[in-house]
């Protein structure tokens, strides 16, 4: 009688095998993540991504929080330049400052150009949803409406010739 209890090993392959067959139209409807280096480039720097990636970016862009994720990556971005600007603005004349008596920018001009930067890039961001939506689209071979872009096979054939410029005859 001990041999009807199933071993708890059997149990949680048969769990296993019932949790692949259920979540497996859930996994098939998810596109391949691309790897990091793509992915950065693409978040950080509106790149490309290769083509076996293209229908995860269509995922993106039509997912609700794509206009939130777009202004994260270029609020990660921003701060890299504007430091090295502003390093660069504090740097060059404390090396010649002795010489000069230049003391460099007022400490509250980098923080209130990153604001202003902010808040204008808040303000536009509303504006320019469409617009960034369709040109990641359109980068990717993707219509606006998410359907993919058919392009007609290459012919065998050479093209034609132009026609004769107007005037031109035969001699």
């Amino acid at each position: 009688m001990a041999s009807i209890m199933a071993h708890p090993a059997d149990r949680l392959l048969e769990w296993n095998v019932v949790m692949d067959g259920a979540l497996l139209p859930y996994e098939a409807q998810q596109p391949v993540r691309p790897p990091l280096r793509h992915w950065l480039l693409y978040r950080l720097f509106d790149k490309r991504v290769p083509y076996p990636y293209r229908f995860w970016v269509r995922h993106d862009v039509r997912s609700r929080w794509f206009l939130f994720k777009h202004a994260v990556g270029w609020l990660l971005l921003f701060p890299t330049f504007f430091l090295a600007l502003c390093g660069g603005a504090w740097l060059v004349p404390s090396l010649i400052a002795p010489a000069i008596d230049y003391v460099g920018p007022p400490l509250w001009l980098p923080p209130a150009m990153y604001a202003s930067a902010l808040l204008g890039r808040a303000l536009t961001l509303p504006r320019m949803r469409r617009r960034i939506r369709r040109d990641t689209l359109r980068k990717h071979d993707f219509h606006e409406d998410g359907a993919p872009v058919v392009h007609p096979p290459p012919s065998p054939f050479p093209p034609p010739f132009p026609p004769p410029a107007p005037g031109w005859r035969y001699r």
